[in-house]
């Protein structure tokens, strides 16, 4: 699929800039740019951490002090540097992320179009994670190919969840499987109404961050995106599910919708594919596009 795609490029995947750079404190990051979009990933922890136009805003969040330099992760605690990462879902694996996942060194190399990476193993989910990020030229999309790869010994079973913080975004959209279906309400139950940055339209909810609590709405909608308004376009995040089509593990939601309040201003779109029984050596994809446009659902 990913093949016939790439043969009806207007454009090679050869006119696409792929060059080492410096970004934030961190040398050998990756810019994958066609001019009109560009990429910016960094081995060094392991994530996307730039998403925009050249000379434009990011449209990821990261904390700008982690990423500068000017503090340091605290023993045991989670380093959010921000960014796009995978995590195993469902999140059975107790917190902060392993950190040969989340925040550790991958491998990486330039490949056509873009760049692949590499975790090193993680021995508490018996997983490691493969990335191939490719931007279309003349599209405005990007392609993630997500593998996951048992790497234990004995089997273990997962999804691939992809975890996009993007910086504070005016609304996001969350498909429905249809216009009666209700959202999955995910996490910990809001202390306070959130009834002023909730509001349905069909087969759709639309959600605003609130900046005094955390919310967390999801859906099991296949063939579904998650939309994002954000510095003047829309960002859509559609996961590729082909059959045959299994079971989301967490509470049926393969798009979810994570709302953080101040002062670290991001929402998180998140997608997973179907949990998979992986035996030592096995893998399981899960693809997922990024398309960059003015216009807005229809």
């Amino acid at each position: 699929m990913v093949g016939l795609l790439l043969s009806m490029l207007e454009q090679p995947l050869e006119t696409v800039r792929v060059e080492q750079v410096r970004y934030a404190k961190w040398t050998g990051c990756w810019l994958i740019s066609d001019g009109r979009l560009e990429v910016v990933v960094v081995p060094h922890v392991g994530r996307i951490l730039r998403l925009g136009r050249p000379g434009g805003p990011n449209l990821l969040w990261e904390d700008a002090d982690l990423c500068s330099g000017r503090s340091a992760p605290k023993p045991g605690d989670w380093a959010n540097y921000g960014g796009d990462k995978l995590w195993p879902s469902p999140q059975t694996w107790g917190w902060p992320p392993d950190g040969k996942l989340d925040g550790a060194m991958h491998r990486s190399k330039a490949i056509p179009g873009g760049v692949w990476i590499a975790s090193q193993p993680a021995a508490t989910a018996g997983v490691r994670f493969e990335r191939e990020i490719v931007l279309l030229p003349g599209r405005d999309e990007v392609v993630l190919r997500n593998r996951m790869i048992a790497t234990g010994p004995a089997p273990v079973e997962w999804a691939v969840w992809q975890v996009t913080q993007l910086d504070d975004p005016q609304e996001v959209l969350l498909d429905l499987p249809s216009a009666d279906a209700e959202p999955i309400r995910m996490g910990e139950a809001p202390k306070e109404p959130i009834d002023a940055y909730v509001e349905r339209h069909g087969a759709r909810l639309a959600v605003r961050r609130s900046p005094r609590q955390s919310f967390k709405f999801g859906s099991g909608a296949i063939g579904g995106s998650l939309w994002a308004r954000t510095a003047g376009e829309w960002l859509e995040m559609k996961p590729i599910h082909r059959p045959p089509y299994g079971t989301f593990p967490d509470q049926g939601a393969g798009l979810q919708v994570y709302c953080n309040p101040d002062p670290n201003d991001y929402v998180e779109l998140e997608v997973t594919g179907f949990a998979e029984r992986l035996n030592p050596g096995e893998s399981t994809l899960l693809e997922v596009r990024w398309r960059l446009s003015k216009d807005g659902p229809g």
